[in-house]
């Protein structure tokens, strides 16, 4: 449900919290993510420490956990709506939260197996 929140000029208009997440393959392109939740960010790089990403069995970019491996990617701002649907679009991976190496907290998507999500 979204809330409302006034703006300076005394309107009211819809608003829902933002959440920040870490992307490390293909939802860092336009394409995808228009394709995942209908429009385009630009994101910031960051790196995200002890997870290692490789191919997986579908031909998609995982990550998993690895001491001593970073992963590079980009954090996006997506709405709570948003992030239902990129969870929708991400089946089959488990959404995290992670804090990457300039102490920013962002969700990810891992791979399923990951032993700390168990």
């Amino acid at each position: 449900m979204m809330s409302v929140r006034r703006s300076k000029r005394g309107g009211n208009k819809p608003y829902s919290p933002r959440e920040r997440l870490f992307v490390y393959g293909t939802l860092r392109y336009a394409k995808y993510q228009r394709e995942a939740f209908g429009r385009v960010t630009k994101g910031k790089r960051s790196v995200l420490t002890h997870f290692a990403r490789s191919v997986g069995a579908n031909r998609y970019f995982i990550i998993r956990p690895k001491r001593r491996s970073r992963v590079n990617g980009l954090v996006i701002v997506v709405t709570n709506p948003e992030l239902r649907q990129i969870d929708a679009y991400e089946q089959g991976y488990v959404r995290k939260k992670v804090r990457l190496t300039d102490d920013t907290d962002a969700w990810t998507y891992t791979y399923p197996l990951d032993p700390t999500h168990l």
